[in-house]
């Protein structure tokens, strides 16, 4: 690496204290005479908790409370330290390592700032030159670094985005008739009662629309998330109401509120 990394902004003692200071809690809580608890986990084990602390985090930014935020970050940072632990117990690695690592890729990546690069003005410009240098480099595929443990959706997203980062399979013309000739053929398989099709058709029309979504620039992921808040909001609202009164007002909210459609997507 050449070149210097800029200051935190915050006290270099401070950083140093509180790190040692939680790396130190960790290892008492992994030694002898420690946690039980603690001392029966492994990496396996770990694995739902850091699922769940990360979907606090995103909980929280979408509450827009900084309390919350701060405190479901620490408890991420938690399961990082906790693997480093376990792994420096069986010699593979340990946090200093982790740190460091993270330290050289994200300054490696960034030539644009701390390099003698072009300096690009856009997120759009620094994520196309990323790709030319993972495909310059010839050692991987474009797609790799997408983990096929990511949810679905978000997995033929993000696999939609990094292909058509550079390569546009479709004009913006032809990603509406693709999504309804896909969910046309889901619709038959439906209305025919071929059960057995329903997967097949299921797949291929998910799959098309994560894919639309990347090549417009929407994150599929918080696009269901709105709508799915909408949908339950709009049905509390209907049990505190409507389901008061079942009478034919109330069920044609209800049906209202099963059959609302999303926005439309351009052409």
């Amino acid at each position: 690496m050449t070149g210097s990394l800029p200051p935190s902004g915050a006290p270099a003692d401070r950083r140093c204290v509180q790190l040692e200071r939680l790396v130190g809690i960790m290892a008492r809580l992994r030694g002898p005479g420690g946690c039980p608890w603690d001392l029966a986990q492994d990496h396996a084990s770990l694995t739902r908790f850091l699922v769940e602390e990360t979907y606090e985090v995103l909980q929280a930014i979408a509450e827009n409370d900084d309390k919350s935020l701060c405190e479901e970050l620490g408890d991420v940072l938690l399961q990082v330290v906790f693997h480093a632990r376990i792994a420096e117990e069986r010699h593979a690695f340990e946090l200093c390592d982790v740190i460091t690592g993270l330290a050289d890729k994200l300054f490696d990546r960034h030539p644009h700032v701390f390099g003698e690069g072009e300096r690009l003005a856009s997120a759009g410009e620094v994520e196309q030159s990323w790709n030319q240098r993972k495909r310059s480099a010839r050692r991987s595929s474009l797609l790799d670094g997408i983990p096929p443990a990511l949810p679905a959706l978000i997995r033929a997203w993000r696999l939609g985005e990094r292909v058509t980062s550079v390569h546009t399979v479709l004009k913006r013309t032809e990603l509406a008739p693709r999504a309804a000739t896909s969910l046309r053929r889901l619709a038959e398989a439906i209305e025919h009662g071929r059960p057995e099709e329903l997967e097949a058709g299921l797949g291929p029309a998910l799959f098309v629309l994560a894919n639309v979504a990347g090549a417009l620039g929407i994150d599929t992921e918080q696009a269901l998330q709105t709508e799915s808040t909408l949908y339950s909001d709009q049905f509390r609202s209907w049990e505190q109401t409507g389901s008061k009164k079942p009478d034919t007002a109330s069920e044609q909210l209800l049906a209202d509120i099963h059959l609302r459609t999303t926005r439309e997507i351009p052409t």
